[in-house]
């Protein structure tokens, strides 16, 4: 038998599973099973759709509850006590144990229970867990991976589809190695920013309002990205500083964020350990330093062309100037622009 051959054969093949197969999870495991990777996977129409985009929001997780001829479908995550009422409202029984701080089914409960997955994402994370493990197993895992840091998130959904866990537990484990390496704990800081509109033409310049600086958001991001991708700010921030803070700090990434309408400047630092407050001064203190003189001078001399002119980004004024933690920075916007 040729190549050719082959491989017509081989077509035929999966259109005959995709036009039989009742289910598009059983499906997609039959096609991983047969060696086939997601993208070729998702060449077959029918499967299209369930090739998700890879994204935490995408990972939806349902359960099928059979108890006696009663049923329900569960949404995952959901909280237990939630969780206790709907299987309650089937008949299902349970039993307080105190010794581990949950609760038992009764026995002689007939109990079936289906897990479905609505994209491959999904049906990698059911495949974690047996009949051993209980739907509270489920929820909870699932609850701890989507409120996993974004970093880390492409990493595990990687481990996942390429089998690298056998139970729901390995994964957990690795959430917390990986929360570590990539900082368990962010702290972010804000500051104002400012900006000046330079006229080519007559060679002047303005000050523009907040409302100028929102309008031009993006490019302002897009700028701050520029600038760090050629420049790893982390490095500058090093023992002479702070020896324990620097041992703490995993990344430092300058940003802007829009707070009751009003744009401002905003450095998020993700850290091993928690900052102490003679720490965050230190930070704040540097973090004032660099938009002044160092990372700041490189972002005014980057201007951004416009219809007006050329727009130039300040992130430091000597007037009216602060860089705050973010209780300092509710308790400012509370109280409208005042730090009590």
């Amino acid at each position: 038998m040729n190549v050719v051959r082959k491989s017509e054969l081989f077509c035929k093949a999966v259109d005959w599973l995709t036009e039989t197969s009742k289910s598009r999870a059983d499906m997609y495991a039959t096609l991983r099973h047969l060696g086939m990777t997601d993208d070729e996977i998702k060449e077959i129409p029918s499967m299209t759709e369930f090739i998700d985009d890879g994204s935490k929001a995408s990972l939806y997780i349902s359960a099928f509850v059979q108890c006696e001829t009663n049923s329900l479908v569960l949404s995952l995550p959901t909280d237990n006590s939630n969780m206790l009422l709907k299987l309650n409202s089937i008949g299902v029984s349970f039993i307080p144990n105190v010794e581990k701080n949950s609760f038992e089914i009764e026995r002689n409960t007939f109990i079936k229970v289906k897990l479905m997955a609505e994209n491959s994402t999904g049906y990698h994370f059911i495949k974690l867990f047996t009949s051993e493990d209980t739907l509270m197993d489920v929820s909870k895992t699932l609850h701890v991976l989507i409120n996993t840091p974004d970093e880390i998130w492409p990493v595990l959904r990687e481990r996942m589809v390429e089998g690298c866990y056998t139970t729901f537990k390995d994964l957990l484990d690795d959430i917390e190695l990986l929360k570590k390496s990539y900082g368990e704990y962010v702290t972010s800081f804000y500051f104002p920013l400012y900006g000046e509109l330079y006229d080519p033409d007559s060679c002047l310049s303005d000050s523009v309002s907040n409302r100028y600086l929102r309008d031009f958001k993006s490019e302002i991001e897009e700028l701050l990205e520029t600038e760090q991708e050629s420049d790893n700010m982390t490095k500058y921030f090093g023992d002479s500083d702070s020896k324990t803070a620097s041992e703490k700090i995993v990344s430092i990434k300058w940003d802007v964020t829009e707070i009751e309408n009003i744009l401002y400047g905003m450095v998020k630092i993700r850290h091993s350990e928690p900052f102490t407050d003679e720490e965050k001064d230190i930070l704040k203190d540097w973090i004032e330093g660099q938009n002044s003189d160092g990372f700041g001078e490189g972002i005014e001399q980057n201007g951004i062309d416009t219809e007006d002119g050329i727009f130039y980004v300040q992130l430091w004024r000597t007037d009216d100037y602060f860089v705050y933690d973010e209780d300092q920075m509710s308790e400012y916007v509370q109280y409208g622009g005042l730090l009590t």
